[in-house]
């Protein structure tokens, strides 16, 4: 899929960031550039998530020579702010997940050739709270977090609806898409629940080359996760803001 200058360019004056080796490039003069020189693309990083972590989950990819398979657990959106959207255009296809009908639909509609699953999950079977804002990036299953964002009361924040849906184990959707694939890639943004999903993965069975998750500096260098992680095989790479980049050791 290639996408248009049109659309290029836009994303680059929304604040889309492209940087070389050498640092970052004048916006301005890449801005020009890029109509009359498509190889300025190629000496450059654009991103589409939100602070670059797709940068990084691409750089620990970088040495696959064929594309591998990635999950998306909170996909949220087909490419604004979305951690897999790069190695969908590199030709890696996987599994897109989201509580939202909307957010699945638009995926059915960007990224046919991925799988798209409307599914709320949770580290087990259980029935939980979905709370859905007029910003999708804030639906959650937090009722305080929920309370915290009727507070603001910001168009965005604007409570559409909510609604008791039941969440599925991630591990059995792991079961489901992942079993037998070359398991590159696994991000998880459920809105204060990443931790609880993370512990619940059954890494006998399932171990993705890298993982993103939200979770804070504080937890990850602290225990009981500094051991988990430590006990499954994983390190720190990176941190892109709120995000952990985990790499697989062995």
């Amino acid at each position: 899929m290639r996408l248009p200058w049109s659309f290029r360019l836009a994303r680059l004056r929304g604040g889309v960031r492209l940087g070389t080796l050498d640092g970052m490039i004048n916006l301005d003069v890449i801005t020009k550039a890029l109509p009359n020189n498509p190889a300025v693309l190629r000496e450059c990083w654009a991103h589409f998530s939100q602070f670059g972590e797709d940068i990084m989950v691409q750089t620990l990819l970088r040495q696959e020579r064929t594309p591998g398979f990635f999950m998306d657990i909170g996909a949220y959106h087909p490419f604004q702010y979305s951690n897999t959207f790069l190695l969908y255009l590199a030709g890696w296809r996987g599994v897109n997940v989201d509580a939202s009908e909307t957010a699945i639909e638009l995926f059915q509609k960007v990224r046919s050739l991925d799988i798209n699953v409307r599914a709320l999950v949770s580290d087990r079977l259980e029935a939980m709270r979905y709370y859905k804002f007029r910003e999708g990036a804030f639906n959650t299953t937090s009722e305080a977090s929920a309370k915290d964002l009727l507070a603001r009361n910001p168009p965005s924040t604007q409570l559409l609806g909510e609604e008791t849906l039941i969440a599925r184990p991630i591990n059995e959707l792991l079961t489901e898409y992942a079993t037998g694939k070359r398991f590159d890639f696994l991000n998880i943004d459920v809105e204060g629940m990443d931790q609880k999903l993370l512990y619940g993965i059954d890494f006998e069975r399932f171990r993705p080359k890298v993982i993103a998750l939200e979770i804070e500096i504080d937890a990850w260098s602290s225990e009981p996760m500094k051991s988990f992680l430590k006990k499954q095989g994983y390190q720190v790479f990176a941190q892109c803001a709120p995000t952990v980049i985990l790499s697989r050791e062995r």
